[in-house]
């Protein structure tokens, strides 16, 4: 009965230690995968916050048209303001020195 438990004993761990060898021949290609995987994973990482920045930079720059846009608007109308003022200055000095010329 000894033996007979020992000898079950023993062919149980035969196979398990044959599935482990099985494994073990194959865990140097999962290293090496696993090993590739990290090295894209952190690509894959770094173009993300690349393109989280540029994401962002773009985002400034929109703003910035707009917020230039809006001033460039406001200095039109300010230019087109000065320019009715400067005639009606320049016709007063014109009407004054015909009067002064009479």
């Amino acid at each position: 009965m000894y033996r007979v438990s020992m000898m079950s004993q023993v062919s149980e761990l035969y196979e398990l230690i044959k599935k482990w060898d099985d494994m073990a021949t194959s865990l140097p290609h999962i290293v090496d995968r696993m090993t590739s995987l990290q090295d894209l994973h952190e690509q894959a990482l770094q173009f993300s916050a690349a393109l989280t920045h540029l994401d962002t930079v773009q985002q400034q720059l929109t703003n910035q048209l707009q917020t230039h846009s809006s001033l460039l608007k406001n200095l039109q109308a300010n230019f087109k303001e000065n320019m009715a003022v400067i005639k009606t200055n320049c016709e007063s000095i014109d009407k004054r020195m015909k009067v002064l010329k009479k």
